[in-house]
């Protein structure tokens, strides 16, 4: 399997998983957390945006930069490099990130999210754009 096949199935498993996030993220619109049309209780949504926040955000950054592999396959093996320790890296500072309280200066995990995505796309996109730029 080629590198572009790569990152078109990746593609598409990462918009799957931008729609699971969003489901999740809005786990009262989709009928999640509500019993006999009444919201059941609040942890149960807290819980729902805490994982669909960081699933939502990560699976559009990861959903952008494979569109972006696919449109320029040779950058795979650089791009891979640095992103077979980003995103663990940031899956694991997500996961352990602490509840946020009235006292903390952190930002919430939603904020966190965007932030570590946003970050993401720029670098894969910097390592995308030089080598893409490189003669071969």
């Amino acid at each position: 399997m080629n590198n572009k096949n790569i990152a078109t199935a990746l593609f598409i498993l990462s918009v799957i998983g931008l729609g699971v996030g969003y489901v999740l993220t809005n786990s009262i619109k989709f009928g999640i957390c509500i019993a006999n049309e009444v919201v059941t209780e609040a942890s149960c949504i807290n819980l729902y945006e805490r994982v669909g926040d960081p699933v939502f955000y990560g699976m559009a950054a990861l959903a952008l930069v494979f569109l972006v592999l696919m449109l320029v396959p040779k950058a795979w093996n650089a791009w891979k490099k640095f992103a077979v320790w980003y995103i663990p890296i940031a899956a694991v500072l997500l996961i352990l990130y602490p509840e946020p309280n009235s006292w903390d200066v952190l930002p919430d995990p939603q904020e966190l999210s965007k932030w570590i995505s946003g970050l993401y796309i720029v670098v894969s996109l910097f390592i995308v754009t030089l080598i893409s730029r490189k003669k071969t």
